[in-house]
């Protein structure tokens, strides 16, 4: 069995790295909660600190191109995984892994988005790169948790038209309040998609669900569009046929953030919060303090939270 509770260790037992950051504000990501629930897929030895993002101040640098005091963001990095991560007052990392950013930046926005954010932000660019006109209605999967609703706010921001795929009729009227368009349910979704090929309904798509709501989503592009595979808290299978990529012409493309280079993350973290930045970011996470995580993270796993949850750390 596997539980989760706040502890104090020493920063000798930190894994080794140029960079001791104290840190200022982490998140909750689904990997942290599989850590927190011993997925051996995610992390394989304990007891273990999660904590995939985290952002904060350089204490101490063994590496030239950082000076005490420098601030830094840590996402799409292996951090939290099978090394200590950033639910802690300090963490110790390579310096590869940090981005140095402008003191000015609210780091708090920038937790709010942190590696969800970014995932997202790649796949609305898969989107919409290279079209002279922007894609007119987008249907996104898993809308509630990071990745679907950071989708949701920049799409909207855009002047997209939404359509929301959602298992839980609880968050409705806070779907709605964002500026959501349309709100199929899994079922619905599922039963008008039996056949090879649905009615086209969407240009594209951004999915984290994988499995048979992935295979409807292929049924159900448009010609020519584009649907970005994002996660797999569904399942990691797919079944499917050929006929939507033979007669429509439809792209699946694979978005993993941890392939692109910091100055390509930096960019895109830039334009989240500045051109993409929606005037409803604070309604879509909740800020907790470091002690109010494990409870936090029970509510988080019983699938009762709606958006993000921003750890203050410092």
């Amino acid at each position: 069995s596997f539980s989760y509770n706040i502890e104090e260790k020493k920063i000798s037992e930190l894994p080794p790295g140029e960079l001791l950051i104290k840190v200022a504000y982490s998140n909750i990501n689904y990997k942290d909660v599989m850590s927190c629930l011993g997925n051996p897929s995610i992390t394989r030895r304990f007891p273990h600190t999660p904590g995939i993002d985290a952002c904060g101040e350089v204490v101490n640098s063994l590496d030239s191109s950082f000076h005490k005091g420098d601030n830094v963001l840590i996402i799409a990095k292996p951090m939290g995984l099978n090394t200590s991560g950033g639910f802690a007052e300090y963490i110790r990392i390579p310096s590869s892994w940090a981005i140095k950013i402008d003191e000015n930046i609210n780091k708090e926005y920038l937790m709010a988005f942190g590696t969800a954010g970014l995932t997202s932000g790649l796949a609305v660019n898969s989107l919409i790169e290279g079209n002279e006109i922007l894609p007119s209605k987008i249907i996104i999967t898993g809308v509630t948790g990071g990745i679907g609703i950071i989708s949701l706010l920049i799409l909207k921001k855009l002047g997209i038209e939404v359509t929301a795929l959602t298992r839980s009729k609880v968050f409705i009227n806070k779907l709605q309040s964002l500026g959501v368009d349309e709100i199929i349910t899994h079922e619905d979704f599922l039963d008008s998609t039996r056949q090879n090929l649905a009615i086209a309904k969407w240009d594209g798509a951004i999915d984290v669900a994988g499995g048979n709501i992935l295979s409807s989503l292929i049924k159900s592009v448009k010609p020519g569009g584009t649907i970005c595979v994002t996660g797999n808290v569904g399942s990691t299978s797919l079944n499917t046929n050929v006929l939507p990529f033979i007669l429509r012409g439809i792209t699946l493309k694979g978005i993993n953030a941890e392939m692109h280079l910091k100055k390509e993350i930096l960019a895109l973290i830039n334009k989240l919060s500045t051109e993409w930045m929606s005037n409803d970011i604070s309604n879509i996470y909740s800020l907790i303090t470091l002690d109010e995580l494990p409870e936090y993270m029970d509510t988080y796993i019983q699938g009762e939270r709606f958006g993000r949850v921003v750890v203050k750390i410092s």
